[in-house]
Order: C-alpha cells, then sequence, then structure tokens
C-alpha cells in the first residue's frame, strides 16, 4: 500500500433480494470502500470459514437455508446443495444472519430482517389510449381526414369494420379523440400471443387523462399514459422497482425528446442512446408517490418512457419499505453521516423480500424516427474505443466492453 494511500474502511455491504416462489437467490458479501480508497477486485472478503443463514417462517413452518461461497465468486454465495430446492414463501419472515470470517481472521456479525407480500400480480390487461392501436391514429395522419368527414375517415382506418368491432369504438369515441379527449381500451399483456400497440408520435395538443381526482391538462399526445394496474397486497407492500426487457436486435424510438435533442446537437445517432443488454430500470416507487396518478393501485405510465419496437416486457417487483428508503438515499447521505439507510445491523446495504411478475406486448413504429439497436451498439462501441486511444477514463468496466464489442 502506498503511502498516500488508506488502509480500507473494512464495512461490509450485503446485497439480496430473495423473491416469493423461487428459489433462494445470492446473497454478496462485499467490502464497502470509500472514493478515497482502492477497490480490491481479488479481495475474497468473507472466507468460506464464514457461516451464513437465512432463517424464513410462514404459516407456522420454519425453513434453515445455508449458503456456502460460490465457486470461482469470491463475493457470491449461494444456498448449499442440500438447501437448494427450498424456495421463498408467500406472506413469510425473513431473517439473515451472517458470521462472516474476513481473511485476515477478523470477525464480523451481520444480520437482517425482511418479508414477502401475501400475493402480488401485474393484471392481465392495460389501458391504452386509442391512438396506440392503429398506425394512423398513432402518428396523427388520420386527424385532417376525420375532420373533413368522419364517415369516410372511418373507412380508410377500417375498411373490413374488424378494428372498430374488436375495439368497440364508433363515430362517438372518434369525436372525442379530435377533442383530445382520452379514449381507453384494454389490450392483453399476458398469454402466448400479446397484443400489438404502436408507439404515439403524434405531437398534437390533447388533455391528459384524469385518474382518482387528478387533474386534466394540455399535453401532447406523444405523452400520452398508458394504465398500468397490478394486484398488491397493501399490508405488506412497501413499494414497487419496474424494469423494461427489449429486444436487442429491434429498433430505438427517437420521440419528440430526442429529435428535440439531435436538432441542438446535431446528431440522432448518439452512442449516450445505446443501452447494453436487453434491459433497462423505469423506476422505483414507494407505498405513496404523487408523481404518479392512481398508485399504488394504478400507476399513468407515459407512452415515451417506452422507446423500443419489438417485444416488450414489463417487469416488476414488490418490495418492502426499506429497500425503498436504501434505494431514496443511495446517492446521497443520511442526517446522521451514514451513506444510505440499511437494515443489515453491522453492515450495509440490503436484504429484502420481494415478488416478482411480468408482462409483455408488442410494440411498433408508425414513423420512420427510429434507429436499429445494432448500429447504436457499433456507435457505441466506436465512442469507447475512441476515448481509452487518447487514455480517458469511462464509466463502463472492461467486462462489459469486452461482452458488447468483442476484443
Amino acid at each position: 500500500m502506498g503511502v498516500d494511500e488508506k488502509a480500507p474502511d473494512r464495512s461490509l455491504w450485503i446485497s439480496s433480494v430473495q423473491v416469493a416462489q423461487r428459489p433462494f437467490d445470492t446473497i454478496w458479501i462485499e467490502d464497502y470502500v470509500g472514493v478515497e480508497t482502492r477497490y480490491d477486485a481479488t479481495n475474497q472478503v468473507a472466507t468460506s470459514a464464514s457461516v451464513v443463514e437465512v432463517y424464513q417462517d410462514s404459516a407456522g413452518v420454519r425453513d434453515t437455508v445455508k449458503f456456502e461461497r460460490a465457486v470461482g465468486a469470491i463475493r457470491a454465495w449461494i444456498p448449499r446443495p442440500d438447501d437448494a430446492p427450498k424456495r421463498v414463501r408467500w406472506n413469510a419472515e425473513l431473517s439473515l444472519k451472517a458470521d462472516v470470517v474476513l481473511a485476515d481472521g477478523s470477525k464480523r456479525f451481520l444480520s437482517a430482517s425482511s418479508y414477502t407480500p401475501a400475493f402480488y400480480s401485474i393484471a392481465d390487461s392495460f389501458a391504452v389510449p386509442i391512438e396506440a392501436l392503429h398506425p394512423r391514429l398513432a402518428n396523427g395522419s388520420i386527424r385532417q381526414a376525420i375532420a373533413a368527414n368522419p364517415q369516410n375517415a372511418l373507412r380508410e382506418l377500417d375498411s373490413t369494420g374488424a378494428f372498430f368491432t374488436r375495439w368497440k369504438l364508433n363515430l362517438q369515441d372518434l369525436s372525442a379523440y379530435m377533442a383530445g379527449q382520452a379514449v381507453m381500451r384494454n389490450i392483453s399483456v399476458k398469454g402466448a400471443h400479446p397484443d400489438t400497440v404502436w408507439y404515439i408520435s403524434d405531437m398534437s395538443p390533447v388533455l391528459a387523462l384524469s385518474i382518482k381526482g387528478s387533474k386534466s391538462y394540455p399535453i401532447a399526445a406523444e405523452s400520452r399514459g398508458w394504465i398500468f394496474r397490478h394486484n398488491i397486497d397493501k399490508k405488506r407492500f412497501g413499494g414497487a422497482v419496474l424494469a423494461q426487457g427489449f429486444e436487442p436486435t429491434r429498433a430505438r424510438i427517437l420521440g419528440s425528446i430526442f429529435k428535440r435533442f439531435g436538432s441542438t446537437f446535431g446528431s440522432v445517432d448518439s452512442s449516450e442512446y445505446f443501452q447494453p443488454g436487453g434491459y433497462r430500470s423505469w423506476l422505483v416507487a414507494p407505498l405513496a408517490y404523487d408523481p404518479l396518478p392512481g398508485w399504488p393501485d394504478s400507476a399513468l405510465l407515459a407512452n415515451t418512457y417506452l422507446g423500443y419496437t419489438g417485444r416488450n416486457t414489463i417487469y416488476s417487483w414488490s418490495v418492502d419499505s426499506l429497500y425503498y428508503e436504501y434505494y431514496r438515499t443511495l446517492t446521497g447521505q443520511t442526517g446522521d453521516g451514514q451513506y444510505s439507510v440499511t437494515n443489515i445491523k453491522g453492515g450495509k446495504g440490503y436484504f429484502t423480500g420481494a415478488a416478482k411478475d411480468s408482462v409483455s406486448f408488442q410494440l411498433e413504429a408508425s414513423f420512420p424516427d427510429t434507429v436499429p439497436v445494432p448500429r447504436l451498439n457499433r456507435i457505441w462501441c466506436d465512442s469507447i474505443k475512441f476515448r481509452q486511444s487518447k487514455g480517458e477514463a469511462t464509466n463502463t468496466s472492461k467486462a462489459v466492453v469486452q461482452q458488447f464489442c468483442g476484443g
């Protein structure tokens, strides 16, 4: 260790999410090191002499799950083979106890508790604006025809009548659409054949949908909201984590925000638009969350959140309230000077029970402002390699660069 380096703070950081109805998942035990110390990826932190256990109590039944250090992953602890078949239960109380033996022989004792809900699921349908049901409604190109002759416009949209029959639409619905009102229909988001919807690119002024007394105000049609619904155990619902899965072989949609950014900086093919992998985080919302009208029973999610053509999957985790507090304070200091709120006694991080569900739908774009994700991948790789050639630091790990850019 150099003379200018400090000895690392040997506080330990635990990361663990245990999901109802699934096998017990990995517990990560790591060093907590501040920015003033050097991170050592070879440090084994908790040696194999450590004892890591999770206790589960549900409906009068207690399970003990013993963990061992994973082969080839010095910070990952997984259930021992004889406990691997055990699953996290609904409505369970979970307790973590870890007697950690460090490489220098010193010991740390860490503990935490959490719980799982009695039930959780995403509803089988989303309510979407009718703009999302037809490409000409989505891009607004039918508006002029409706204004001139609604009956002719109806035939332009649907010469056979199948579309209007499928979605139970009529001329009154088209009139409401033209007046800027939100006309909603339910789409199927579960099952083998989820519905196909269209990204709303129309910038015409409309009125926002009012949910549970929320105010209706003027917005662009592109910002129309979808109603996401889920069934929650309100007694044990501390919040939800929402994420989106997308097809990395399809295209990223460049909506109005992207186009305005491009017109300002001269290009829409920015390396900043590439998101490695097929997933991205949406939001973490607690039990009470004013920015989401209708929450916690439902949420009004903007059309602009979607961003990718192809099969989209929405993932949601119901988590305990302490996880949200951990997330909320992750990048700041609490009043007592500690870095983030934690439920880990004797350490930092989080140990949370959760429940997970997912739904899917097919999203298409009725306008040309999309860029294939593989093209964005190449632009991103070129940018990373150019910066590396100049000796500049990047926030992307070598493993991620290797995975998405090759050698």
